[in-house]
C-alpha cells in the first residue's frame, strides 16, 4: 500500500491533555497506513510508539484521534462497513 495524491498537513496540540502526557518523549516504533480488507487507498494512519498507538481517521467532522486510553473506535468499524 502506498501513498498517492494531494495531502494536507494536519497538526494537534495536545500540550494541555493529560491523557497524553504519557506519550511525551517516546520513540516512534513504525508508522502504519490503515486501509479497509482488500482495498488498497488508505484511510487513516497508526503511529505506534513505545507502549501505545496513535490512530488517526477522518470523520464527519474532519478527523480524530484514538488511542488505548480514549477514543472512539467505531470509526474504524465505520469505514470497515463502508468498504
Amino acid at each position: 500500500m502506498s501513498l498517492r495524491g494531494v495531502f494536507a498537513l494536519q497538526s494537534f496540540d495536545f500540550s494541555r491533555d493529560k491523557r497524553l502526557l504519557g506519550f511525551i518523549g517516546k520513540s516512534i516504533r513504525s508508522v502504519e497506513l490503515i486501509a479497509v480488507e482488500n482495498d488498497t487507498e488508505p484511510f487513516g494512519v497508526m503511529i505506534n510508539l513505545d507502549s501505545d498507538s496513535l490512530i488517526v481517521v477522518p470523520i464527519s467532522d474532519g478527523s480524530t484521534v484514538i488511542t488505548s486510553q480514549f477514543g472512539n473506535r467505531s470509526a474504524l468499524e465505520c469505514f470497515k462497513h463502508l468498504g
